[in-house]
This record gives structure tokens, C-alpha cells and sequence, in this order.
């Protein structure tokens, strides 16, 4: 691939990227890191850069048609924000570049050769991290130390890569070291978590819930069921917190657009996507809801308070 000279030396040169998620926000404002740090490159919005976007939001079956849409429009780069996303568009380019984030095992679910040379059209931030994973499993341990019996629940089962089934594997054989007890289920709308709760208690009772990282479990119908369940919960997203869950940790949100963002900038630069090592995460985001932990009768540690990144009150 040529190399262009940096953006801000070409003040007439138009760029055009495209953005394709199953986020429920569209637009800049669904990722404003990403787009902060791309002006901070000399990327600005309306000026030298035009984005188009699309979002398969609960309709991960529409990500084909979407993800040709935004092919259609010959952009010089896409950003995929999640594995769906990356996997509807690898198929229908191998020469427009794709910059990804959100993405769990992208060797294992075939998008690039290795971390290290990624060696197509694909490049980027993945969102899983081993050390991350078990940090989760540490600090869910540490303020519930009394439960041992979850439902951990997964969605989109059947659009879900087998890497992203792998590093769940992983995940929950990793759980026994912590004496988690996982019973795995799966739904396709928040509203079936109550029934495979009340399922999942006919064996023994379940003392937490833990849901996987996913856009369905962002869904503002979400605070509706955790008021119903009543249930202490552990999320892989900050979503799940802010509708009411107990806690999360996660990768860092911010550091996976900032990150996103530099990479976007070196490929419109002309830098070839083969040749960027795909980053991992070095952050993570721990939050706390103390309103939850209240209703639910639950007494935080304040060791594990004090690690918070974040507190809702």
C-alpha cells in the first residue's frame, strides 16, 4: 500500500471511514474518545473527515446487509466495534482496511494470523485480556465471598464465533479456582433472564448472576428485570451497573477508542494494516453501585471500595 502523507499535511484531502457496531447509540456520540483523539491526529470531523454509520443493535442478523452498505460507499478505512461486526465485514473485502475494537479472540476467530502480524486487511484493539478475566473473578469473589452458586448468562448463542465460546471456557474453568459454581445459560431478550433464573433455582439456589460482556445486557429494560431478580450481579460491561447491577470490571472503554483511534490515524497515513501488531487491553475499569449493594443488604469492603474506579452512590 503507498504511504500518504499524514492528514495534516494534506488539507484537501477528504477522508472517509466508516463505523459499524451493534452499539444502541449511532454516530459520534456513541464513540467520543475515538473521534476526540482522531481530531487530536488532525482528523476532523466535516473538515478533512467524513464517517458513515450503522449499528445491528439487538439485529445481529442484519450486520451482513449493513456491513455491505458501508463496503458500497468505498471508505479508506472501517472501524468494527465488536466481533460481529468484524465478522460480517471480513467476507466482502480483503483491501479496504478494517480497524476493530471490542473483539475477544481475533486469532482464534480467524480475522487476523497472529497478534504480532496480523498479515490482511485487519488490524486493531482486542478487548480480552487473561489477567483482565481473572481480575473479574478476584473482586466478585471478594465482595460476595458467601456465594458460590451462579447463573451465568450469555446471549446471542447463536451467533457467537467459537473463539468467543473458547475464552468462555476458559473463563469458567478458571472459576472453580475462585469456588464459583457456574450454571451457563443463554437468552436472546433481557426479558427471558427472570424465567432462566427461576429455572436455574429448581437444582439449588442461585446466589449471583454473571453476565458476559454483550450489547444486549445495555438494554434499559435491563434495570426492570434486576429489580425483579433481586440477585447480587457481576457484568463485563459499565452498562449493566449504571441500569443497576452491582458491579463490573471490565477492559477500560476509553483506552479501547483512544487506542482505536491512533491505529485509524496510521492507516489513513498509509500504514498497511498487515504490518500493525493488534493491541491489548493494559487498563481495566472496576465500578461499584453502593445503591445496589444497599438494597440488597450488602456491606462493601472498604479495600475493595477504595480500588473502585468508579462509584455510584
Amino acid at each position: 500500500m503507498p504511504t500518504r502523507p499524514p492528514a495534516q499535511q494534506r488539507p484537501d484531502r477528504i477522508f472517509r471511514i466508516g463505523v459499524l457496531s451493534v452499539s444502541q447509540s449511532v454516530g459520534p456520540n456513541a464513540l467520543p474518545r475515538l473521534f476526540a483523539q482522531l481530531q487530536a491526529e488532525g482528523l476532523v470531523l466535516d473538515r478533512n473527515l467524513w464517517a458513515d454509520f450503522r449499528s445491528g443493535y439487538m439485529q445481529p442478523e442484519a450486520l451482513p446487509k449493513l456491513a455491505a452498505e458501508l463496503i458500497a460507499l468505498k471508505p479508506d478505512t472501517i472501524v468494527a466495534h465488536s466481533s460481529q461486526s468484524v465478522e460480517a465485514l471480513k467476507p466482502l473485502t480483503s483491501t479496504i482496511p478494517i480497524v476493530m475494537m471490542g473483539v475477544s479472540n481475533p486469532v482464534e476467530s480467524g480475522f487476523v494470523t497472529s497478534l504480532s502480524r496480523p498479515g490482511g486487511n485487519i488490524t486493531g484493539i482486542s478487548d480480552f485480556n487473561a489477567t483482565l478475566a481473572v481480575k473479574r473473578l478476584q473482586v466478585t469473589r471478594e465482595v460476595l465471598p458467601g456465594a458460590t452458586r451462579w447463573l451465568a448468562i450469555s446471549e446471542w448463542a447463536r451467533n457467537q464465533s467459537p473463539a468467543i465460546s473458547r475464552n468462555r471456557d476458559w473463563l469458567f474453568e478458571q472459576a472453580s479456582a475462585f469456588g464459583f459454581r457456574f450454571v451457563r445459560r443463554s437468552v436472546t431478550r433481557i426479558a427471558e433472564v427472570p424465567r432462566v433464573a427461576r429455572e436455574s433455582a429448581a437444582d439449588g439456589p442461585i446466589q449471583g448472576i454473571w453476565f458476559t460482556v454483550d450489547p444486549l445486557f445495555a438494554d434499559p429494560a435491563l434495570s426492570e428485570v434486576l429489580i425483579e431478580l433481586k440477585l447480587p450481579t457481576s457484568f463485563g460491561g459499565r452498562q449493566g451497573v449504571v441500569l443497576g447491577g452491582l458491579l463490573a470490571l471490565t477492559s477500560d472503554p476509553d483506552e479501547q477508542q483512544l487506542r482505536a483511534a491512533t491505529i485509524v490515524a496510521k492507516v489513513l497515513q498509509g500504514a498497511a494494516p498487515a504490518d500493525l501488531p493488534v493491541e491489548q487491553p493494559t487498563r481495566s475499569l472496576f465500578v461499584i453501585n453502593l445503591k445496589t449493594a444497599a438494597k440488597l443488604g450488602l456491606s462493601i469492603p472498604p479495600a475493595v471500595l477504595a480500588r473502585a474506579d468508579e462509584v455510584i452512590e
